[in-house]
């Protein structure tokens, strides 16, 4: 019965998230991990819906609703800036130079950077 395939692929795609959310797995193979991750859940989610649509749809939904609503508050924590880079190819590293960088950041954190263009 089409049932319960899609609720062995549900099964599967949770034993997937499993696996590859081990820290063993995210350490040596991270980009690996954020593509499973990403395929898993979204099999999992649709591979629940067409197992049970009518007793699992609150759920569904409203982790839907929780992943758009952390993109949101992603999006609204996004600060915009220009920055210089640098090639030092002696070194095999690039100087990344923010002018204005205590505005908002301080010693320490972590900053998400994403080129933008290459000019």
């Amino acid at each position: 019965m089409p049932i319960h395939a899609w609720g062995f692929i549900a099964l599967l795609a949770a034993d997937v998230l499993i696996l590859f959310s081990t820290d063993f797995m995210r350490r040596r193979f991270y980009g690996t991990f954020i593509v499973m991750h990403v395929l898993g859940v979204i099999t999992f989610l649709i591979a629940v819906w067409l197992h049970s649509s009518d007793a699992s749809a609150p759920y569904i939904l409203l982790a839907i609703a929780v992943y758009m609503l952390d993109r949101l508050c992603r999006l609204v924590k996004t600060r915009y800036t220009t920055a210089r880079l640098t090639a030092i190819p002696e070194l095999g590293m690039t100087r990344v130079e923010v002018h204005g960088v205590n505005a908002g950041w301080r010693a320490g954190q972590h900053v998400r950077l994403r080129v933008l263009s290459r000019g």
